[in-house]
């Protein structure tokens, strides 16, 4: 039986390539990363422009549910975050 995440799942607002990795080709967070409200977790690559997806709240990447340049839908889930109490 699969153990059901728990935790704030960020989800793609647009239709584009997700980035995970810096310029310098190092990820922007990865499982175990303790992030605050705000900080930017990807981006998205839609018609030539990069927008920023940022962590709806405080706490740790507890799932990275995409790879780097995959294509994504709206919707699809990218990140699992557990929140601080």
């Amino acid at each position: 039986m699969k153990k059901k995440e728990t935790g704030t799942t960020v989800k793609s607002p647009m239709v584009g390539i997700i980035h995970l990795l810096d310029e310098q080709k190092n990820p922007l967070v990865e499982v175990g990363t303790e992030v605050k409200a705000g900080d930017i977790l990807a981006q998205i690559e839609s018609m030539k422009l990069f927008n920023d997806i940022k962590s709806p709240v405080t706490g740790t990447v507890t799932a990275v549910k995409v790879s780097d340049s995959q294509g994504v839908e709206f919707s699809t889930p990218l990140f699992i975050i557990q929140g601080v109490d």
